[in-house]
């Protein structure tokens, strides 16, 4: 077990309210905590160092996602994640400013959902998923070459996109349409992200 940085539990203690919050919003995601620590740490972790860190296992993790059943870490693994990440020089304001950034996003992102509730629809039938999705993103968030094949699902991977385009693939060409209900899903993770970050995967 690591050891614990003694300053850990009276950080936790201070930041107990924001982390419940978080992990309410976030119901776990394993990527919305994945961008937590990414920011945390100042730098991107892979998907393997975020299982290391909620002491998930990778493998259960992988095979979960592709079954299309995403796993979700409880409080208690993001709490244990948290203090073991506490280093003896750390101050309670850099966890309680992350969380609290992670939050807004969270209640950024359901206010501008319940808006553009009755506008979905119409967006969905008039609009064709493309880079023309960018146009949901305001501007700062905007990144040329910007990654937007998660929307569609692995249905339409790249690998899968070249195999059809080659002619080296019998199956059925990928379904590269996204249904609203998956256009409603997707557009909060766009909202939610940090310019650039959609290239992360898990």
């Amino acid at each position: 077990m690591a050891a614990v940085a003694p300053n850990a539990e009276k950080i936790l203690k201070e930041i107990e309210g924001q982390i419940t919050s978080f992990h309410d919003k976030s119901k776990g995601s394993l990527e919305a905590i994945g961008l937590l620590f990414s920011e945390m740490a100042s730098q991107p972790l892979p998907p393997q160092m975020i299982c290391q860190i909620l002491k998930m296992d990778e493998e259960t993790v992988r095979a979960s996602f592709e079954a299309g059943n995403p796993p979700r870490a409880s409080k208690e693994q993001l709490v244990e994640a948290i203090r073991t990440s506490i280093d003896p020089e750390d101050d309670v304001e850099l966890y309680r400013k992350v969380l609290e950034k992670h939050i807004t996003r969270f209640e950024n992102t359901e206010k501008i959902m319940s808006a553009l509730s009755s506008d979905l629809s119409s967006f969905h039938r008039h609009v064709p998923v493309s880079s023309s999705f960018l146009c949901l993103l305001p501007a700062g968030r905007r990144v040329r070459g910007q990654d937007l094949s998660f929307l569609l699902g692995p249905r339409a991977c790249p690998s899968e996109r070249r195999a059809h385009a080659r002619g080296n693939d019998s199956r059925p060409p990928p379904d590269r349409t996204i249904s609203q209900d998956m256009l409603g899903s997707r557009l909060p993770r766009l909202l939610r992200a940090e310019p650039g970050s959609l290239r992360y995967r898990h």
